[in-house]
Parts: structure tokens; C-alpha cells; sequence
């Protein structure tokens, strides 16, 4: 770097001209001192007196600002960057640019439906007017956390638990506009608001857990009657094809099987008896009597 830009910057050519002025001023007094011991002193509490008021340098770097005070008043907002600051008479509050979260404890709310439930929530803010943020209140976060927890209370008590629950943008939306209408009085501007949790009671979450088994055992009967419908009215569509001998036959074969494995009795109903041939009943009969167990 060049000393021509060096001293493009003129708070730079500032600095460099009080050090060289202060130096000099070194220089005399020590000229001085050997000249005459009065005037050395003389010189030693000049000398004092303009390093007391010499204007200290403060940095502020890209996303901090200065909210300046001068004799105890307002006087604007500096940087970034090197900003000269007169002892005594100058004071300042550092302001940070960046965005700020605030986390909101647990609170308890009662919903519209009566359901008492805990609610977690967060806010993100940006400081827009460091003056105001500074002068307008002295712990912004505290008054964001008040100010958060009477809007959650409030708007819950407007929501049933199903809406806090499966829409909370809904109760989010809500908090940052309760908020949002009190910000622009303290230099900020609400980015996000978010529910970050809600907790139910336990005998809720237990009878919800309750009522989700109750309603899957529900679909699960419904279903298989639905299947046995199905099936008995493709059994009947395929019955309705096959002649009353052909039914009675296969009446007769499922008597027999059951004979088998059971009583050995085998009751035919009389509309059968009367439908299947003769000859068709002696021949189930006797095949029923042959592989019936006997005893001895």
C-alpha cells in the first residue's frame, strides 16, 4: 500500500498527525528539561493534560454499531468502522447487527377445549434502529419474553388442542404478530417465531393411544368381514351354477369328513335327503360306515 492511499483514509491522516504531534511534543519537553527544570515541568503537565484529552479511536467492525452519547445526550448512531471519541464528553452503547434468538421456556397453556398443556417457543429478531433499541428499553430479550408468553397463553385459549397440535403455524403466526405490533417501538424486527414443543398430559397421550388401538382393531374387523363378504358371494355366484345333486353330494362329503373326526354320527337334514337320489345317500352312508373306527 502506498503512502498516497495511506492517507486517502482521513481518519488515518488523523491518527498519524496526532502520534507525530505528540512525539514532537516529547521531543520539547525533553529539550526543556535540559534548557530549564521549571519549564520542564511546565511542559511535563501539558504533556498530561493532552494525553488526559486525547481523543481515544474505537473500532467497530461490519455488523456492530455505536449508539453515541455526548454530555449524557443522544447524538447519533457511528460505524462501522474507526470512529474518534473525545474522553470525558463521549460514551457509547455497542449495538450488535446480528440476529438474536430468544428461547422461551416451557409455559403451561389451557386450550380452547380445556386441555392443559406445556408449549416451548423461540424468536429470532434483527436490530433495525440501534438508537431506539438502546434508548426505547433496557433488556429488549426480557420484554420479548413476557410479551411471547401472554400471546401464547391468549392464543391458545382460542385453539382447540388438535389445532395447537397438528397446525402450530397457526399458533406461531399468531405469536409473531402480537409481537410484531409492539417491535417497531423498540428498533427491531421479528424474523421468526416457532413452536419448538408441545407437551400433552399423560392421560391424554394415553387415551389418544387408547383410542388409535380401538380404531385400528376397527379397520381390522371391517376388513376381514369385508373379505369373508367376498368370498361368500363368489361362493354363492359358483353354488348357484351347480345342481341340487352335485350340492347334496358335497354336503354329504363334509358330513362324512366330520363323522370321521368326531361323533361318527351324521344328521342329514331333510330338505337334502329329499334332493339327493337315493342311491346317492346309501352309497355316503356306507362309505361313512367303512371308514368309521370300530370298536372291538
Amino acid at each position: 500500500m502506498g503512502l498516497a492511499s495511506l492517507f486517502e483514509d482521513r481518519q488515518v491522516l488523523v491518527f498519524v498527525s496526532i502520534i507525530a504531534a505528540a512525539i514532537v511534543l516529547a521531543g520539547a519537553v525533553f529539550v526543556l528539561n535540559m534548557i530549564n527544570p521549571i519549564f520542564f515541568a511546565i511542559g511535563l503537565l501539558f504533556l498530561a493534560l493532552v494525553v488526559f484529552l486525547f481523543p481515544r479511536l474505537v473500532e467497530f467492525r461490519e455488523y456492530e454499531r455505536g449508539v453515541l452519547f455526548r454530555r449524557g445526550r443522544l447524538h447519533g448512531v457511528v460505524g462501522p468502522g474507526w470512529v474518534w471519541m473525545m474522553p470525558v464528553i463521549d460514551s457509547y452503547s455497542l449495538v450488535d447487527l446480528r440476529t438474536q434468538a430468544v428461547v422461551i421456556p416451557s409455559q403451561k397453556v389451557i386450550s380452547a377445549d380445556g386441555v392443559v398443556m406445556n408449549v416451548t417457543a423461540s424468536i429470532n429478531y434483527n436490530i433495525i434502529d440501534p438508537a431506539k433499541y438502546v434508548v426505547s428499553a433496557k433488556n429488549i430479550s426480557q420484554l420479548l419474553n413476557l410479551s411471547a408468553i401472554a400471546s401464547l397463553r391468549e392464543t391458545s385459549s382460542r385453539l382447540s388442542y388438535t389445532d395447537i397440535i397438528l397446525h402450530a403455524e397457526k399458533l406461531a403466526a399468531a405469536l409473531k404478530a402480537a409481537i410484531d405490533a409492539e417491535s417497531d417501538t423498540w428498533g427491531i424486527d421479528i424474523t421468526i417465531a416457532d413452536i419448538k414443543d408441545v407437551v400433552l398430559p399423560k392421560d391424554l397421550l394415553e387415551a389418544m393411544r387408547l383410542k388409535e388401538e380401538a380404531e385400528q382393531r376397527k379397520d381390522a374387523i371391517e376388513t376381514q368381514a369385508s373379505i369373508k363378504q367376498i368370498y361368500l358371494k363368489a361362493l354363492d355366484e359358483t353354488a348357484s351354477k351347480l345342481s341340487p345333486q352335485t350340492l347334496s353330494y358335497l354336503y354329504m362329503d363334509a358330513l362324512r369328513k366330520m363323522v370321521l373326526s368326531k361323533s361318527g354320527k351324521i344328521i342329514v337334514p331333510v330338505d337334502f335327503a329329499k334332493v339327493a337320489p337315493e342311491s346317492l345317500m346309501r352309497s355316503m352312508l356306507t362309505a361313512g360306515d367303512k371308514d368309521a373306527p370300530r370298536s372291538h
